[in-house]
């Protein structure tokens, strides 16, 4: 087992990324995906090894969100792929956690335990929330801290729409560059304030992200 299919994968995210808007780069993913889905896992830093049946799985997703997003709740087809939506993202089903860990490694926390069986003892313990829209994630919600370190890698990977900031706190001068440049390309950012942070203001990032509400 070589590299190469983790590099034919990141090069499917890069056209995604610079295309997010357009359905096809996303389908051509879901057709890599069912030819290359027995030996995919292995590839996938921090995943190893998996069944087949999960990024299978993951290209049904693709093709379902793609196909909703183009339908109204009036369309013949929309409860019963909007059913489908909610089985195939099933809050913690193994399979979801596993596509969230392969889309924002950098965002989050594995934890092992024991069990029955390796998948079994999996958990994500990580304060980032991670939403797929057309297959992949354009949502995220996170701290700050977490955002500044690694907000440009995941926009990197993925097609981020929007992004919530929590726990904003008090930042530095400096820190609220760094978020500021880790939010820049991001079409929507939320902050939300426990408090008015003193030294940054929220004028300071509305000056700076044309897209940024509170």
């Amino acid at each position: 087992m070589t590299g190469s299919l983790h590099d034919d994968w990141e090069a499917l995210l890069r056209t995604i990324v610079a295309a997010p808007a357009d359905d096809l780069p996303r389908l051509v993913a879901a057709d890599w995906l069912d030819e290359n889905a027995a030996n995919f896992g292995a590839t996938v830093p921090g995943v190893g090894a998996t069944g087949e049946e999960s990024w299978a799985a993951r290209a049904e997703l693709i093709r379902v969100q793609c196909e909703l997003a183009r339908l109204t709740v009036m369309d013949a087809d929309y409860n019963r792929l909007a059913r489908l939506e909610r089985r195939l993202l099933t809050p913690f089903h193994v399979n979801r956690l596993l596509w969230t860990l392969e889309a924002c490694p950098q965002l989050m926390r594995l934890q092992v335990r024991e069990a029955s069986s390796a998948m079994a003892g999996l958990t994500l313990t990580s304060p980032a929330e991670c939403n797929f829209r057309r297959g992949f994630v354009e949502l995220v919600r996170c701290p700050a801290s977490d955002w500044r370190a690694h907000g440009l890698a995941v926009c990197a990977r993925q097609p981020i729409a929007e992004v919530s900031i929590t726990d904003l706190g008090e930042l530095t001068s400096s820190e609220a560059w760094e978020l500021r440049e880790a939010l820049a390309g991001v079409p929507m950012v939320r902050l939300q304030y426990t408090h008015q942070p003193a030294g940054v203001p929220l004028t300071f990032f509305r000056e700076r992200l044309p897209g940024a509400t509170a």
